[in-house]
């Protein structure tokens, strides 16, 4: 809301499975969530998705834009998890769709820096209270 100025009303879920059926039934217009939570309804038609929020496309939608391709630059957003850098975490994380990226300790502390700063400065912009 804060990069496009478009003001939409927050509609609190406890997860994204009741938000999914939410959607699903019609009750609310637009949701956001990781890929994997609806690919099986993308690939169905049952749902479209609009983006990606990553910087690249995702290799099981390659057919869906970028947020940036789609005309919202500035728009990354990655979901991500600091798990172990082993051959059979990556091929099981592969077979659910996902893309492994390795990395150094520094790496990923230079990350969890980045993504501080971002979100504090969401959430202080827009205003975001604990419920």
């Amino acid at each position: 809301m804060q990069l496009t100025g478009i003001s939409m009303v927050h509609v609190p879920y406890k997860g994204i499975a009741p938000a999914m059926a939410a959607i699903l039934g019609g009750e609310i217009q637009i949701t956001y969530a990781a890929v994997l939570s609806g690919l099986q309804h993308f690939k169905s038609g049952r749902l479209r998705p609009l983006a990606i929020a990553s910087r690249t496309r995702y290799p099981a939608l390659p057919d869906v834009p970028t947020a940036a391709e789609a005309g919202l630059a500035g728009y990354e957003i990655d979901f991500w998890y600091a798990l172990l850098n082993s051959p059979d975490m990556k091929e099981s994380l592969a077979a659910q769709g996902c893309i492994a990226v390795g990395g150094r300790p520094e790496a990923l502390t230079a990350l969890i820096r980045s993504e501080y700063q971002l979100w504090s400065k969401v959430v202080k912009t827009g205003g975001v209270k604990v419920e």
